[in-house]
């Protein structure tokens, strides 16, 4: 199959990692595409011209989207749009794709299939997350089920199927979308390296240079509010009061510049709240499985799940590496976790529970043990590659038949 993702900013960073669940799950989705046989295209946005002045290669064909404007600022939103159809459609009359597979965060997004609806080739879009702005804003806020009716048909009806990566995520849109568009649940990819090369704890941490007798509490993500990680250190300060070896491991960056961006904040949160002692920068690292290995705990206290993937790749990564992963009761991430079966949730912007919970697992190593078991054995029951590959190979196939 000739296959053409759309997406935005599926580049890799200088290191060679890409940052961010859509990204990292449709370059991993391409890269083993390609694996196996097929012919796949990225028409993609480059922000920092990485791709365009050749700093970084890929494994796929990338099609460069031209945008103007900062990430996610609305010259950016019209110019990525307007592009993508243009270049879409010019590339198809050349090489006429298969499949054209669209992935967003945003539902609104899928207003591209009616611009691309006189190619007679099947459609399929994947939403990431459950938000249902007009915009690039959150969703969170938007309670109006009249209106989230409204955009969610509307944007979903020129696609042949919807692709949900969370049950919760499926669950939403049921209610919500035509019938007469299929909605299938499909879960993200974890890259075999993450969840196949497992490093033990002391290997990782002298690979890393870290100190093999701190508790070391793993962030990965970005400096943005949703993110919650003036929550973290809030807890972080609290803890350290009665665990002096506590340590916040941040695996945080930013891959571009952009209005959410709050590292001149979270950084002065540092020094306000004197952790400066107990932080650790490793920044955006392209073996995070490594990282992962080293941690004693991972946490991702997420305020929401609508301008992020909603069953979180970061969790993903730690379950499949059989850590315990402490994270929030919010989108689809109790359902990764359970109840204390596989990791913790606590409510979200709760600092006391959050507190609780690390100090329950600090002191706990049992607990910490069967839960980081625990999830690693369900990653590997209910996260099989080549059986998602699968079930995305037979929604392209069926798409086809229709």
């Amino acid at each position: 199959m000739r296959i053409a993702h759309i997406a935005a900013e599926i580049v890799p960073t200088t290191s060679g990692s890409f940052v961010g669940g859509l990204a990292k799950n449709v370059s991993t989705l391409a890269k083993e595409q390609i694996n196996q046989g097929h012919d796949v295209e990225i028409f993609t946005s480059d922000i920092n011209h990485r791709l365009r002045e050749g700093i970084t290669e890929t494994s796929w064909q990338s099609n460069i989207i031209p945008t103007v404007g900062r990430y996610a600022s609305l010259s950016y939103i019209q110019s990525y749009f307007l592009n993508a159809v243009r270049e879409v459609i010019h590339a198809h009359k050349i090489r006429h794709f298969d499949i054209i597979h669209l992935h967003s965060a945003y539902a609104i997004f899928g207003a591209i299939g009616y611009y691309l609806g006189h190619i007679d080739t099947p459609k399929i879009f994947s939403l990431y997350s459950p938000n249902f702005s007009l915009l690039s804003g959150h969703s969170c806020k938007t309670s109006n089920n009249q209106v989230k009716t409204i955009i969610t048909r509307f944007s979903t009806r020129p696609f042949n199927c919807i692709i949900v990566l969370s049950r919760n995520l499926e669950t939403i849109l049921n209610q919500y979308v035509s019938s007469r568009t299929p909605v299938r649940y499909v879960p993200p990819i974890i890259d075999s390296i993450i969840a196949n090369s497992i490093l033990p704890k002391n290997v990782a941490r002298s690979k890393l240079n870290l100190d093999m007798n701190s508790i070391l509490i793993l962030y990965i993500g970005n400096f943005s509010s949703w993110k919650g990680i003036d929550i973290l250190l809030q807890s972080i300060k609290k803890l350290k009061k009665e665990i002096q070896n506590i340590c916040l491991l941040a695996a945080w960056g930013e891959p571009y510049q952009w209005s959410g961006n709050q590292k001149r904040i979270i950084l002065k949160t540092i020094k306000d709240l004197d952790l400066e002692n107990n932080v650790q920068h490793i920044g955006i690292v392209k073996d995070i499985g490594t990282v992962i290995s080293a941690s004693d705990i991972v946490v991702e206290p997420f305020r929401c799940t609508c301008k992020v993937l909603d069953s979180p790749l970061s969790i993903l990564e730690a379950m499949a590496r059989g850590k315990p992963v402490i994270s929030s009761s919010v989108g689809g991430i109790p359902e990764l976790l359970g109840k204390d079966q596989r990791g913790i949730v606590v409510s979200p912007g709760d600092i006391d529970q959050l507190t609780e919970a690390i100090r329950r697992l600090v002191y706990d190593e049992k607990t910490r043990e069967r839960l980081g078991d625990a999830a690693r054995n369900w990653i590997l029951q209910n996260m099989d590659k080549d059986r998602i590959l699968s079930l995305i190979q037979f929604i392209y196939e069926s798409a086809n038949q229709r």
